[in-house]
């Protein structure tokens, strides 16, 4: 742990930020930043006085140099104010609290709250280790990496080749619920712990070929590393596939030392969501798992069948911008072709977000042959 007091200067500043970047080069393992930096991050950081770019580029090369991200806080945005009067009065985030992905990952759990200052400038820092974060039952969802199985292709006739009756629409739902359970077994048998099953199947690889540095010539042992081999990389595939669909990074497209990043990724996505408090429409603050919940649902509840009074439209600006004419407006009518719905489908990358049934894009683009017909006949149908 480094505890940090900032001098006021940007000059004087820029030697704390150059002794953190070359201490970071020493340190193995967890580390995490507190203090008064005396420097903000960001533009809105800071109230009743401009932020320079100039002023936070040192201390926000020094972060991604140290590779340090904020601690999940609550409480308090601004943790220093001048107590002046009116206009003359300013906010801003000093104080905070950073860590490493080491760090992250060890205690991925805690958090910092800012208290209220009281009589001083600066808001007192908590931090905690919650250790009672409620994990909810997990919903159905499809995993990239099935499609990797073998006998995917024949589980998934197996799992579709059902007569339902009713709108295409009803079909294709239909269809889709009755896969869980064939998808869920398909995980149970073969996918599984599928980073421990890899880390196995790495050193059944490692063995045999230490075993054919003894014995060359042992055929049958050649076969047991060709069938080695070709377990390691179909886990190892896997692997990747679910670890990139988790962490929901689209832009990193590289081969087998991405492992360590996906996990950081994964860990700093897990508690970049987690919600540790929040203000309810009644204006108390819940910080108990099923107070939030509920807090989340009253709110959203309370946003069904309200109507709001909406400002008449200004017709002279309207005109103004971009307009439709009857030709485009025409064009909106053309039959909706097959090819289309298959390009619209193909064109949404395979880790996004599933939809609400657990199905993402990917298993569509998976399946394309056995369930597209019904896709394309289901939207054709909604039109």
């Amino acid at each position: 742990m480094s505890i940090i007091y900032a001098f006021n200067g940007a000059v004087k500043r820029r030697e704390l930020w150059d002794n953190l970047a070359t201490t970071s080069r020493f340190i193995i393992g967890p580390w995490v930043w507190c203090g008064d930096f005396n420097c903000v991050l960001a533009s809105d950081e800071r109230i009743g006085q401009l932020v320079q770019l100039v002023e936070i580029h040192d201390f926000a090369d020094c972060v991604h140099t140290c590779g340090m991200f904020d601690i999940k806080a609550t409480g308090s945005f601004f943790t220093w104010i001048i107590k002046q009067m009116g206009e003359h009065r300013v906010y801003c985030r000093l104080d905070r609290v950073m860590h490493n992905g080491e760090w992250g990952i060890c205690f991925d759990d805690a958090a910092a709250e800012f208290l209220p200052e009281g009589l001083y400038d600066h808001c007192p820092c908590l931090i905690s280790l919650l250790g009672n974060m409620v994990k909810r039952k997990q919903s159905f969802k499809y995993y990239n990496m099935w499609s990797l199985a073998p006998d995917f292709g024949d589980l998934l006739m197996k799992g579709w080749d059902k007569d339902i009756v009713g709108t295409p629409m009803f079909q294709l739902v239909q269809k889709l619920r009755g896969l869980k359970g064939v998808f869920k077994d398909l995980n149970r048998g073969s996918f599984s712990n599928v980073e421990q099953n890899a880390q196995v199947a790495l050193k059944c690889l490692l063995d045999c070929q230490q075993r054919l540095q003894v014995t060359p010539a042992d055929r049958m042992l050649m076969e047991e590393e060709r069938a080695a081999a070709n377990a390691y990389t179909m886990l190892h595939n896997a692997q990747l596939k679910f670890l990139k669909q988790k962490a929901k990074v689209q832009w990193y497209d590289k081969g087998d030392d991405n492992i360590a990043f996906f996990h950081t990724f994964i860990k700093a996505r897990r508690r970049h969501n987690c919600v540790l408090e929040i203000m309810d429409i009644h204006g108390n603050i819940c910080s108990a798992p099923d107070l939030i919940y509920d807090a989340f649902e009253e709110y959203y509840l309370g946003l069904l069948g309200t109507c709001k009074s909406v400002e008449s439209v200004h017709v002279a600006t309207i005109q103004m911008g971009p307009l439709v004419f009857s030709d485009h407006s025409s064009s909106l009518l053309f039959p909706v072709t097959g090819e289309k719905i298959r390009k619209a489908m193909f064109a949404i990358e395979g880790t996004k977000a599933s939809s609400l049934d657990g199905f993402s894009s990917q298993f569509f683009k998976d399946g394309w042959g056995v369930v597209g017909p019904f896709v394309i006949q289901a939207v054709r149908d909604f039109f």
